[in-house]
């Protein structure tokens, strides 16, 4: 089992950073993922990383601008 801890200042990328690298390790290694994240509620990682996981823009699902085969 590996750990990962991500640490910095507000708003540098964090999340989204720690949302490819469990979504990398769920798909591509097949590793079981767990997260804590004490910035952000499971509902808002849950989001970015389904989003990225189907390369869906998530500011595009927030304004509702989403494409057929979106």
């Amino acid at each position: 089992a590996r750990t990962h801890i991500v640490a910095a200042r507000p708003s540098v990328g964090k999340s989204a950073y720690m949302g490819l690298e469990a979504v990398h390790c769920a798909k591509v290694l097949g590793e079981p993922v767990g997260i804590i994240s004490l910035e952000m509620p499971g509902c808002n990682l849950r989001r970015r990383m389904v989003c990225e996981d189907a390369d869906v823009v998530l500011g595009n699902v927030d304004k509702g601008w989403l494409t057929e085969p979106e």
